[in-house]
């Protein structure tokens, strides 16, 4: 599962195979979690130095593992 550093704060998407849950953490807090078998999109926000921040983590299911694509208001920071 991906640990995704942005400045100072780190993004981990967890994701079970076997249940479908899917949690994301955002400097080690959960923010957002739910479930999902072929993936699903989980939008959250935070501050950052005294901006609003909207992300948005998507978690797709392909043949083998999981995917993901996480975007910073808007832009994708990382993909796998």
């Amino acid at each position: 599962m991906p640990i995704v550093t942005v400045g100072k704060h780190t993004i981990e998407v967890k994701n079970n195979p076997l249940t479908g849950q899917e949690r994301v953490l955002y400097d080690g807090i959960e923010k957002t979690r739910g479930y999902s078998i072929f993936g699903k999109s989980y939008v959250f926000q935070v501050k950052e130095d005294d901006a609003q921040v909207t992300y948005e983590c998507e978690t797709r299911m392909g043949l083998f593992s999981a995917h993901f694509i996480i975007r910073r208001n808007g832009i994708v920071i990382f993909t796998s």
